[in-house]
């Protein structure tokens, strides 16, 4: 199911680079900030400073301290979700002295965002049977609307609930 066929392989890459690129933006933007350790708490830093309307850093507080401030049971699969990589970044943080939420958490936007373009896209094309060049423009209408761009380069948890539900 997840291995990759011959013409998804050009959309994957170019997929992967693209939403790559948005959460390097993110990371330009809050690298100096978001990377600090225990910076007057996490949740100022993360809650307090973070501005994104209609989006919140939850999930880089809870990768960084352990703590879930939003409600569990609205997200119940978040926290297990993320607690691995909770574990990872309290590692890094002990020994390093730095606090490398943000980046954890583009790299799993970005893998979620790429697997959500090729799974819609294989839906596109083998279920519903369009041309190919019809389910590659209508995935990339579907990732070039604002709301989902913001989705897949925020630390928020749309990116995941839009692979859940792709899957389904």
């Amino acid at each position: 199911m997840f291995k990759l066929r011959k013409e998804e392989k050009p959309l994957a890459l170019v997929a992967f680079l693209v939403f790559a690129l948005q959460n390097a933006l993110t990371i330009y933007k809050y690298h100096n900030l978001f990377t600090r350790v225990g910076f007057r708490g996490y949740w100022v830093l993360f809650h307090e400073i973070f501005h994104v309307s209609g989006y919140d850093a939850y999930s880089c507080i809870y990768l960084s301290n352990g703590k879930i401030y939003y409600e569990l049971s609205r997200h119940p699969l978040f926290g297990p979700l993320l607690a691995p990589f909770y574990w990872l970044n309290d590692a890094i943080i002990k020994h390093f002295d730095f606090n490398a939420a943000i980046y954890i958490m583009a790299v799993l936007l970005t893998l979620c965002a790429t697997l959500s373009a090729v799974l819609l896209f294989r839906i596109l094309r083998s279920q519903i049977g369009l041309k190919l060049v019809d389910a590659l423009a209508l995935t990339a209408l579907l990732f070039s609307f604002a709301s989902i761009m913001l989705a897949v380069m925020l630390p928020d948890h749309f990116c995941f609930s839009l692979l859940l539900l792709i899957l389904t």
